[in-house]
Protein backbone atom coordinates (compact mmCIF):
# COMPACT_ATOMS: atom_id res chain seq x y z
CA UNK A 1 0.00 0.00 0.00
CA UNK A 2 2.85 2.37 0.80
CA UNK A 3 6.34 2.72 2.20
CA UNK A 4 4.94 3.03 5.73
CA UNK A 5 5.49 -0.15 7.66
CA UNK A 6 3.01 0.57 10.46
CA UNK A 7 0.12 2.07 8.54
CA UNK A 8 -3.36 1.25 9.85
CA UNK A 9 -6.65 2.69 8.66
CA UNK A 10 -8.88 4.56 11.06
CA UNK A 11 -12.23 2.89 11.73
CA UNK A 12 -15.12 5.19 12.64
CA UNK A 13 -17.36 4.43 15.61
CA UNK A 14 -20.98 5.42 16.16
CA UNK A 15 -20.25 8.25 18.59
CA UNK A 16 -20.72 11.86 17.51
CA UNK A 17 -18.77 14.75 18.87
CA UNK A 18 -19.15 18.52 18.68
CA UNK A 19 -15.85 20.31 19.01
CA UNK A 20 -13.84 23.37 18.06
CA UNK A 21 -10.42 23.51 16.18
CA UNK A 22 -8.85 23.97 19.59
CA UNK A 23 -8.70 21.66 22.66
CA UNK A 24 -12.11 20.59 23.82
CA UNK A 25 -11.96 19.69 27.51
CA UNK A 26 -14.49 18.16 29.87
CA UNK A 27 -13.52 17.60 33.49
CA UNK A 28 -13.78 14.17 35.08
CA UNK A 29 -14.57 14.38 38.79
CA UNK A 30 -13.59 11.31 40.78
CA UNK A 31 -12.01 11.18 44.24
CA UNK A 32 -11.29 7.88 45.99
CA UNK A 33 -11.96 7.87 49.74
CA UNK A 34 -8.75 6.01 50.56
CA UNK A 35 -6.28 7.83 48.31
CA UNK A 36 -6.73 11.37 46.96
CA UNK A 37 -6.24 11.69 43.21
CA UNK A 38 -3.97 14.22 41.58
CA UNK A 39 -5.51 16.25 38.78
CA UNK A 40 -3.74 16.26 35.44
CA UNK A 41 -4.40 18.20 32.28
CA UNK A 42 -4.84 17.41 28.63
CA UNK A 43 -1.88 19.29 27.19
CA UNK A 44 -1.34 17.80 23.76
CA UNK A 45 -0.32 20.20 21.00
CA UNK A 46 -0.42 19.44 17.27
CA UNK A 47 1.63 21.20 14.62
CA UNK A 48 0.75 22.38 12.07
CA UNK A 49 -2.89 23.04 13.02
CA UNK A 50 -4.02 22.78 9.38
CA UNK A 51 -2.86 21.15 6.15
CA UNK A 52 -3.49 22.48 2.63
CA UNK A 53 -2.46 19.65 0.30
CA UNK A 54 -2.94 18.86 -3.37
CA UNK A 55 -2.77 15.81 -5.61
CA UNK A 56 -4.37 14.19 -8.62
CA UNK A 57 -6.39 11.04 -9.17
CA UNK A 58 -4.25 7.96 -8.51
CA UNK A 59 -1.73 9.81 -6.33
CA UNK A 60 -0.73 8.90 -2.78
CA UNK A 61 -0.23 12.11 -0.82
CA UNK A 62 1.91 11.87 2.33
CA UNK A 63 2.68 14.22 5.19
CA UNK A 64 3.19 14.17 8.95
CA UNK A 65 1.84 15.94 12.02
CA UNK A 66 3.92 16.56 15.13
CA UNK A 67 2.26 15.76 18.47
CA UNK A 68 3.75 17.31 21.62
CA UNK A 69 2.97 16.74 25.28
CA UNK A 70 3.28 20.00 27.20
CA UNK A 71 2.16 18.46 30.50
CA UNK A 72 4.30 17.50 33.51
CA UNK A 73 2.84 13.96 33.32
CA UNK A 74 3.13 11.36 30.55
CA UNK A 75 0.37 11.50 27.95
CA UNK A 76 -1.37 8.52 26.37
CA UNK A 77 -3.17 9.58 23.18
CA UNK A 78 -5.51 7.96 20.67
CA UNK A 79 -5.24 8.98 16.99
CA UNK A 80 -8.09 8.70 14.50
CA UNK A 81 -9.96 10.63 11.80
CA UNK A 82 -13.29 12.46 11.78
CA UNK A 83 -15.55 14.08 9.23
CA UNK A 84 -16.64 17.65 9.93
CA UNK A 85 -19.00 20.42 8.88
CA UNK A 86 -19.22 24.13 9.68
CA UNK A 87 -22.21 25.60 11.49
CA UNK A 88 -23.67 29.00 10.46
CA UNK A 89 -21.28 30.77 12.85
CA UNK A 90 -18.27 29.04 11.27
CA UNK A 91 -17.68 26.59 14.12
CA UNK A 92 -16.79 22.99 13.20
CA UNK A 93 -18.91 19.99 14.16
CA UNK A 94 -17.05 16.67 14.14
CA UNK A 95 -18.44 13.17 13.75
CA UNK A 96 -16.95 9.68 14.02
CA UNK A 97 -19.49 8.12 11.64
CA UNK A 98 -18.63 8.35 7.95
CA UNK A 99 -20.34 11.28 6.25
CA UNK A 100 -21.84 10.84 2.75
CA UNK A 101 -19.04 10.80 0.15
CA UNK A 102 -16.42 10.87 2.91
CA UNK A 103 -12.83 10.46 1.76
CA UNK A 104 -11.69 9.08 5.11
CA UNK A 105 -11.51 5.50 3.73
CA UNK A 106 -8.60 6.78 1.64
CA UNK A 107 -6.68 7.86 4.77
CA UNK A 108 -4.10 5.76 6.59
CA UNK A 109 -2.37 6.64 9.88
CA UNK A 110 1.03 5.41 10.99
CA UNK A 111 -0.23 4.66 14.48
CA UNK A 112 -3.52 4.65 16.35
CA UNK A 113 -2.03 5.50 19.74
CA UNK A 114 1.12 6.99 21.19
CA UNK A 115 2.58 7.58 24.67
CA UNK A 116 4.60 10.77 25.14
CA UNK A 117 6.76 11.65 28.12
CA UNK A 118 6.55 15.18 29.54
CA UNK A 119 7.76 17.80 27.02
CA UNK A 120 8.32 15.09 24.42
CA UNK A 121 7.12 15.16 20.83
CA UNK A 122 6.73 12.76 17.95
CA UNK A 123 5.92 13.01 14.26
CA UNK A 124 3.08 10.80 13.06
CA UNK A 125 2.91 10.08 9.33
CA UNK A 126 -0.32 9.87 7.41
CA UNK A 127 -1.19 9.33 3.78
CA UNK A 128 -4.17 9.73 1.48
CA UNK A 129 -4.54 7.28 -1.42
CA UNK A 130 -6.67 9.02 -4.06
CA UNK A 131 -8.54 6.46 -6.20
CA UNK A 132 -7.62 6.59 -9.91
CA UNK A 133 -11.13 7.51 -11.06
CA UNK A 134 -11.63 10.40 -8.59
CA UNK A 135 -13.03 13.55 -10.25
CA UNK A 136 -11.67 17.01 -9.45
CA UNK A 137 -12.84 18.18 -6.04
CA UNK A 138 -11.75 18.49 -2.45
CA UNK A 139 -11.14 15.83 0.19
CA UNK A 140 -11.63 17.15 3.74
CA UNK A 141 -11.15 15.40 7.06
CA UNK A 142 -9.74 15.98 10.54
CA UNK A 143 -6.86 14.23 12.28
CA UNK A 144 -7.98 13.83 15.89
CA UNK A 145 -5.77 13.49 18.97
CA UNK A 146 -7.63 12.40 22.09
CA UNK A 147 -6.82 11.34 25.64
CA UNK A 148 -6.77 7.53 25.46
CA UNK A 149 -9.87 5.99 27.04
CA UNK A 150 -7.91 3.14 28.62
CA UNK A 151 -5.95 5.73 30.58
CA UNK A 152 -9.21 7.28 31.72
CA UNK A 153 -10.53 3.90 32.86
CA UNK A 154 -7.42 3.19 34.92
CA UNK A 155 -7.54 6.67 36.38
CA UNK A 156 -11.10 6.17 37.51
CA UNK A 157 -9.99 2.94 39.19
CA UNK A 158 -7.38 4.85 41.18
CA UNK A 159 -4.34 3.47 39.37
CA UNK A 160 -3.32 6.78 37.82
CA UNK A 161 -3.84 10.48 38.52
CA UNK A 162 -7.25 11.59 37.31
CA UNK A 163 -6.80 13.31 33.92
CA UNK A 164 -8.91 15.81 32.09
CA UNK A 165 -10.41 14.34 28.95
CA UNK A 166 -9.97 16.40 25.81
CA UNK A 167 -9.18 16.33 22.14
CA UNK A 168 -7.66 18.45 19.43
CA UNK A 169 -8.37 18.45 15.72
CA UNK A 170 -6.02 19.11 12.81
CA UNK A 171 -7.97 20.04 9.68
CA UNK A 172 -6.80 18.60 6.35
CA UNK A 173 -7.81 19.98 2.96
CA UNK A 174 -6.70 18.02 -0.11
CA UNK A 175 -7.43 19.54 -3.52
CA UNK A 176 -7.73 16.94 -6.24
CA UNK A 177 -6.90 17.72 -9.85
CA UNK A 178 -7.91 21.19 -11.01
CA UNK A 179 -10.37 21.81 -8.16
CA UNK A 180 -10.82 25.52 -7.47
CA UNK A 181 -13.06 27.90 -5.60
CA UNK A 182 -15.45 30.29 -7.31
CA UNK A 183 -16.49 33.04 -4.92
CA UNK A 184 -19.26 35.51 -5.57
CA UNK A 185 -20.27 38.40 -3.34
CA UNK A 186 -24.03 38.28 -2.80
CA UNK A 187 -24.32 41.49 -0.77
CA UNK A 188 -23.03 43.48 2.19
CA UNK A 189 -25.53 44.63 4.80
CA UNK A 190 -25.62 46.06 8.29
CA UNK A 191 -26.70 43.71 11.08
CA UNK A 192 -27.42 44.94 14.58
CA UNK A 193 -25.07 43.17 17.02
CA UNK A 194 -25.24 44.17 20.69
CA UNK A 195 -26.75 47.50 19.75
CA UNK A 196 -24.02 48.30 17.24
CA UNK A 197 -24.53 47.99 13.47
CA UNK A 198 -22.04 45.51 12.05
CA UNK A 199 -21.22 45.09 8.35
CA UNK A 200 -21.69 41.50 7.19
CA UNK A 201 -20.75 40.16 3.74
CA UNK A 202 -22.64 37.24 2.24
CA UNK A 203 -20.40 35.22 -0.06
CA UNK A 204 -21.27 32.09 -2.04
CA UNK A 205 -18.73 29.51 -3.21
CA UNK A 206 -19.86 28.06 -6.52
CA UNK A 207 -16.62 26.12 -7.06
CA UNK A 208 -15.45 22.71 -5.89
CA UNK A 209 -12.76 23.71 -3.37
CA UNK A 210 -12.76 25.92 -0.27
CA UNK A 211 -11.44 29.47 -0.05
CA UNK A 212 -11.07 32.31 2.46
CA UNK A 213 -11.37 36.06 2.19
CA UNK A 214 -8.83 38.44 3.65
CA UNK A 215 -7.97 42.08 3.48
CA UNK A 216 -8.61 45.43 5.12
CA UNK A 217 -11.15 47.82 3.60
CA UNK A 218 -11.32 51.53 4.31
CA UNK A 219 -14.62 53.21 5.15
CA UNK A 220 -15.98 56.57 6.25
CA UNK A 221 -18.87 56.66 8.71
CA UNK A 222 -21.75 59.12 9.06
CA UNK A 223 -19.62 61.49 11.17
CA UNK A 224 -16.75 61.55 8.66
CA UNK A 225 -14.66 59.23 10.82
CA UNK A 226 -12.19 57.09 8.83
CA UNK A 227 -12.29 53.43 9.83
CA UNK A 228 -10.50 50.32 8.59
CA UNK A 229 -12.48 47.08 8.62
CA UNK A 230 -11.13 43.52 8.38
CA UNK A 231 -13.36 40.71 7.13
CA UNK A 232 -13.70 37.35 8.88
CA UNK A 233 -11.39 34.63 7.55
CA UNK A 234 -13.86 31.79 8.08
CA UNK A 235 -13.48 29.15 5.34
CA UNK A 236 -16.15 29.09 2.64
CA UNK A 237 -16.73 25.48 1.61
CA UNK A 238 -17.94 24.47 -1.87
CA UNK A 239 -21.66 25.05 -2.30
CA UNK A 240 -21.91 27.20 0.84
CA UNK A 241 -23.20 30.71 1.31
CA UNK A 242 -21.25 32.10 4.26
CA UNK A 243 -21.93 35.24 6.29
CA UNK A 244 -18.66 37.00 7.09
CA UNK A 245 -18.78 39.81 9.66
CA UNK A 246 -16.38 42.75 9.53
CA UNK A 247 -14.53 44.03 12.58
CA UNK A 248 -12.66 47.28 13.20
CA UNK A 249 -9.01 46.80 12.29
CA UNK A 250 -6.17 48.50 14.18
CA UNK A 251 -2.79 48.57 12.47
CA UNK A 252 -0.86 48.45 15.76
CA UNK A 253 -1.23 48.85 19.51
CA UNK A 254 -0.55 52.60 19.34
CA UNK A 255 -3.56 53.28 17.14
CA UNK A 256 -6.51 54.77 18.95
CA UNK A 257 -9.33 52.19 19.22
CA UNK A 258 -12.65 53.09 17.63
CA UNK A 259 -15.37 52.32 20.13
CA UNK A 260 -18.38 53.72 18.29
CA UNK A 261 -19.20 54.65 14.74
CA UNK A 262 -22.38 55.77 13.04
CA UNK A 263 -24.07 54.66 9.84
CA UNK A 264 -24.09 55.15 6.96
CA UNK A 265 -20.75 53.62 5.98
CA UNK A 266 -19.05 54.43 2.71
CA UNK A 267 -16.80 51.48 1.74
CA UNK A 268 -14.01 51.82 -0.79
CA UNK A 269 -11.41 49.13 -1.38
CA UNK A 270 -11.34 45.42 -2.12
CA UNK A 271 -11.30 42.03 -0.45
CA UNK A 272 -8.82 39.37 -1.52
CA UNK A 273 -9.30 35.61 -1.50
CA UNK A 274 -6.55 33.09 -0.81
CA UNK A 275 -7.07 31.92 -4.39
CA UNK A 276 -6.04 35.39 -5.64
CA UNK A 277 -9.52 36.62 -6.50
CA UNK A 278 -10.18 40.31 -5.74
CA UNK A 279 -13.68 41.48 -4.85
CA UNK A 280 -14.08 45.28 -5.10
CA UNK A 281 -16.14 47.07 -2.45
CA UNK A 282 -17.35 50.52 -3.50
CA UNK A 283 -20.70 51.00 -1.81
CA UNK A 284 -22.69 52.86 0.77
CA UNK A 285 -24.39 51.08 3.69
CA UNK A 286 -27.24 51.12 4.24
Amino acid sequence: MSNLSLISRSKPSSRRWAATLLVLAASLASVLPTAPATAATFAAVASPPRFELSGKAGDTVRDSVEISNADAEPGNYRLFTNDWLLDPAGGPTFQDALAPNSCRPWVALERRSIVLNPNANRKIRFEVQIPPDTPAGECRFALMVEQDESTLSKAMAGNLPVPVQGRIAVIVYLRIGDAASKLRLVDVRLVNVDGQPTPVARVINEGNAHDRLDGVVGAVDGDGQKINFAVSQRPILPGETRELPFSVYLADATEKPIIKWRAPLLFKGSLEAESGLKIPLDMKLP
